[in-house]
């Protein structure tokens, strides 16, 4: 005990001269003009705590930061908040200047440390090491503190002591006298959440907090009856989850007597439990994507940053390429966008090569080329083929190296989207972002290379950069779209970003489409999908046909259930934004896309924001309803192109004298001078068939022979041979080949006996009766030329003639 108090004698008398050593480099500095760095000293550094004593000399009356180090790695920080009578008499200031700051080795474990104190200087001109540092400190005992105010340190130390007043409960002071809440989590499964909780203190129901991997899901008061407990009970349904395990932790929010928060919040017995949720809940396309890709769903739920405050809140995942995943309101539930790749709200930029002619793509099996006709695509063996623009370009899959994603052809068009993964899958570390970071409460993404959602193609360097913030109600997502070549891109409406919304969503649509922007107008109601597309004002129409039913004068439109219990609104106002489209995908579920009218060149650098409220538009928060919160956010350019009053009447189509149009001409019209939609015959390379405006553009000569019917391999006679050429033909059709037998001494059209313009067992039937020298009979070949009377017919296929 000697040896110790000696040693404590020794410390105070080393503080002692150590501030009389400051006071004289005090006193020099003050004969200069130059800013003093702070002042202070480590006076004791222990596994629990550190103490001392710092100042700025240019600002000595107020507290500056400490931050400490531990072997070099930041630890804890704090600030001067202790009187120290002793420091201000040496230097003859005044002020709180002390500091005594919690320090956790608990993480560290057994070894010895060194720690470090800094004291910031409040002008930024440098943050000394305070004399006394460093400090060794040698751990025999890990202790526990973490968390905990006071109490024991498991190591036969303190992790603290409370103040006068106060007692130490559970790790925590409080005031003397006070009770910790109490209670238990009871059950957590698929379809509740449920438990009691009370404090001692107060008489009235308590907070709880239900918390979900880690993350706030609910507030609520634990107020329902119970038969054991009173009016302490609580019940709650959680969200949808998805596919894996799940940890919920409850906490009471304790209260004083005067139901006041007492700041004693503990976890309830009975957590942490594992909520394993699967795919319950979850409905249409979401279900399908959960209970089919649960590793996908797994990864999907755990890498989600959420960002927002009580009123809003948005998750962005970093596992597909920034894609929000989640948007909610007041009280975290329920998520109102889809929960899949698929979905969701992401960028998805189109496109295809700027030149080459339409083609007919094969959908029985990968074929790269673009065929000029449906018939000619037909006879190459395929089953269905489907048109496809601009089909010769660099987009086109070669069905060797890449091959289309399900449900494509080869011929799809360009199309990288930020959720989509390697090879047409969902599950691969490519589509992960390669960087993120917290700007205040913003946090930002970037998605370098994202994949082709159409085709196995390689990713392209597309960097996709994305701001995501939320408060009052309102999530704001910048976006930036870059891109360096080496292709060009034609025009192409772009989904900037594609918004699909929760099942059921999709039932009341609003928007302001009147012609009073901005002055409380009433606003448009429509039930159920329009399936149609809102212009912007002041931009023209694009490509997509006549379907627009109005302009979105305000710059917003949303969506609401059936119920109008979960509704969403956006808003936008660059001049980027081109249309809206106001659809459903058929599933139940909204399509709301904000969409681009641009091509994507070489240079490429656009920036724009979307507004997203988890509100209908006319719900209040924050004291404003949504509507008024957009006419705050409306810039005035926006504002200025509202003002013009269209000159559509008696228009369908063209100019309408506000830099917009009155309508577009869809299928094959033009608009006139007047803004009419007059019909232009389409008879470019086509020989037959209709010209698309009730009239024709020719007449196919009758077929001047029907050839030998049943003679597949023109040896003069019909035999087996050729009923077995016959089967081989027919058979390669339903297998999905263009590979004809070699005994087929003509081509593929000689097959087809009754010139139906199909391969099947009618035409091996025919074969078989003329092997056994049956004639074709009237209901065939009621002329008696020995040819079907539909192959003496003008044939016009796919605006062709063919010759049979």
């Amino acid at each position: 005990m000697k040896q110790f108090s000696l040693f404590l004698t020794c410390c105070r008398l080393m503080n002692h001269i150590a501030i009389a050593i400051w006071v004289v480099f005090f006193c020099l500095g003050a004969q200069s003009a130059q800013a003093a760095q702070p002042l202070g000293h480590l006076d004791a550094a222990t596994p629990t705590y550190v103490g001392g004593w710092a100042f700025d000399p240019d600002h000595p009356t107020v507290e500056i930061a400490i931050h400490v180090y531990v072997n070099g790695t930041f630890a804890t920080a704090g600030t001067t908040t202790g009187f120290r009578p002793d420091v201000n008499a040496a230097y003859g200031i005044t002020g709180n200047h002390g500091y005594t700051l919690p320090l956790d080795f608990s993480a560290y474990g057994p070894g010895t440390y060194s720690v470090v104190a800094y004291g910031i200087d409040l002008d930024g001109e440098g943050n000394p090491g305070l004399i006394g540092s460093p400090q060794i400190v040698t751990i025999s005992c890990a202790p526990q503190c973490t968390g905990k105010q006071c109490g024991p340190d498991g190591c036969g130390g303190s992790c603290g002591s409370c103040g006068g007043g106060q007692t130490c409960t559970n790790g925590t002071c409080v005031a003397a006298g006070d009770q910790p809440a109490i209670g238990s989590l009871d059950v957590v499964a698929p379809g509740q959440i449920g438990g009691w909780a009370k404090d001692p203190d107060y008489n009235g129901p308590i907070a709880i907090h239900i918390y979900i991997d880690g993350v706030l899901f609910k507030a609520l008061l634990a107020q329902d009856y119970r038969s054991d407990v009173g009016y302490h009970g609580f019940n709650w349904v959680p969200p949808p989850l998805g596919a894996g395990t799940h940890q919920v932790v409850v906490y009471a929010i304790g209260a004083t007597p005067t139901g006041a928060p007492s700041g004693q919040n503990p976890s309830l017995p009975g957590s942490p439990k594992n909520l394993i949720q699967g795919c319950a809940g979850l409905q249409s396309s979401a279900l399908g994507w959960c209970e089919g890709l649960a590793p996908y769903w797994i990864t999907r739920q755990s890498d989600t940053v959420f960002v927002g405050d009580e009123s809003v809140r948005v998750g962005v995942n970093k596992s597909f390429g920034g894609t929000i995943f989640y948007l909610s309101g007041q009280g975290f539930e329920p998520n109102l966008i889809l929960e899949h790749g698929g979905g969701a709200v992401q960028l998805s930029i189109w496109g295809y090569d700027p030149v080459g002619p339409v083609g007919w793509f094969g959908q029985t099996f990968c074929d790269p080329v673009g065929y000029p006709s449906q018939a000619t695509c037909l006879l190459a063996g395929h089953i269905s083929c489907v048109a496809r623009a601009f089909s010769t370009g660099a987009h086109v899959s070669d069905c060797i190296t890449a091959t289309p994603c399900t449900g494509w052809t080869a011929g799809a068009p360009w199309n990288p989207i930020q959720a989509q993964g390697k090879n047409c899958g969902w599950a691969d570390a490519g589509n992960d972002v390669v960087q993120t970071n917290w700007i205040g409460s913003t946090y930002y993404t970037r998605h370098n290379k994202p994949f082709h959602f159409t085709s196995t193609q390689p990713p392209v360097t597309m960097p996709m950069e994305q701001w995501v913030s939320a408060k009052d109600g309102m999530a704001t997502v910048q976006y930036r779209l870059t891109y360096q070549g080496p292709s060009p891109w034609s025009i192409h409406p772009q989904e900037i970003p594609a918004i699909f919304t929760a099942y059921g969503m999709d039932a009341h649509y609003y928007y302001y489409g009147g012609n009073q922007p901005f002055t409380g107008d009433t606003v448009t109601h429509v039930v159920g999908p329009p399936n149609s597309h809102l212009r912007m004002p002041g931009q023209a129409a694009y490509g997509h046909g006549d379907d627009y039913i109005g302009y979105a004068r305000e710059g917003w439109w949303g969506v609401c259930d059936a119920d109008q219990d979960r509704c969403i609104t956006l808003a936008g106002f660059d001049d980027i934004y081109n249309e809206v489209s106001l659809s459903t995908n058929g599933g139940g579920e909204g399509y709301l896309t904000a969409l681009g009218w641009f091509p994507v060149i070489p240079n490429l650098d656009v920036t724009w924001t979307l507004y997203m409220f988890p509100y209908r538009y006319d719900q209040v928060v924050n004291g404003k309803t949504v509507r008024q919160h957009i006419t705050d956010l409306a810039p005035q350019s926006f504002k200025n192109k509202t003002a013009c009053q269209t000159q559509c009447a008696g228009k369908q189509c063209g100019p309408d004298g506000c830099g917009g149009n009155c309508g577009s001409c869809g299928g094959n019209t033009t608009c006139t001078a007047a803004g009419n939609c007059q019909c232009v015959p389409q008879c470019t390379d086509k020989q037959c068939g209709t010209d698309g405006c009730g009239g024709n553009c020719g007449q196919c000569a009758p077929s001047a022979a029907c050839g030998s019917p049943g003679d597949l391999d023109q040896t003069g006679s019909v035999t087996v041979v050729d009923v077995q050429c016959s089967l081989l033909s027919v058979l390669a059709v339903l297998g999905g080949t263009s590979n004809w037998p070699a005994c087929l001494a003509i081509g593929p059209t000689w097959v087809d006996e009754n010139c139906d313009l199909s391969l099947d067992v009618a035409d091996v039937l025919i074969t078989i009766g003329r092997a056994l020298g049956q004639p074709l009979g009237a209901a065939l070949d009621n002329n008696g030329n020995d040819c079907a009377d539909v192959c003496d017919q003008p044939i016009c296929a796919g605006g062709s003639c063919l010759s049979w």
